[in-house]
């Protein structure tokens, strides 16, 4: 037990004991809960899924909507008369379908993220990530889908236009 209270005080936690005579011990566990909750909109892009925060989206529109222009080997959309720029994802991750148009805001900045499929918008806990990939800014950490499928959080505010 005492290894076990080692662990739990480790955690931040605590753990209580009651016994009476005759009728058996009672162990309580408590551990803080760590974890941020954020709603967000789980998208495909390309083979990946992605969670992307809901306080950072604008807009999510078909692509039908809008015009995809490309202009000195950047991409933008027209927009309601409105240039925007569209987020390259570093070559590695590109949609294939370009079905809908994510536009998220920063501060004054908007950003256009092309996506081939929105697949829900749900409370997610954010978990922080592994020193192997902490330094990756674009990401603010990662949650986990109830298939069990690990899904990167994209950080917005990070994102700078190609």
């Amino acid at each position: 037990m005492s290894i076990v209270k080692s662990k739990i005080d480790d955690l931040g936690g605590s753990i209580d004991f009651y016994s009476e005579n005759g009728l058996g011990s009672t162990f309580i566990i408590k551990i803080p809960l760590t974890l941020r909750i954020l709603a967000a909109t789980i998208v495909k892009i390309g083979e990946n899924i992605f969670a992307i925060p809901l306080s950072y989206i604008y807009r999510i529109i078909s692509t039908e909507e809008v015009v995809i222009e490309e202009i000195e080997d950047k991409r933008i959309i027209n927009y309601m008369g409105n240039y925007i720029p569209i987020v390259n994802m570093y070559g590695a991750v590109k949609a294939h379908d370009e079905n809908f148009v994510i536009i998220v805001k920063v501060e004054e900045k908007i950003l256009a993220f092309l996506v081939d499929a929105i697949l829900e918008q749900r409370e997610i806990a954010i978990k922080p990530l592994g020193k192997i990939i902490s330094g990756l800014k674009e990401y603010m950490g990662a949650t986990i889908l109830m298939n069990g499928k690990v899904v990167l959080i994209l950080d917005i505010s990070a994102f700078k236009v190609m």
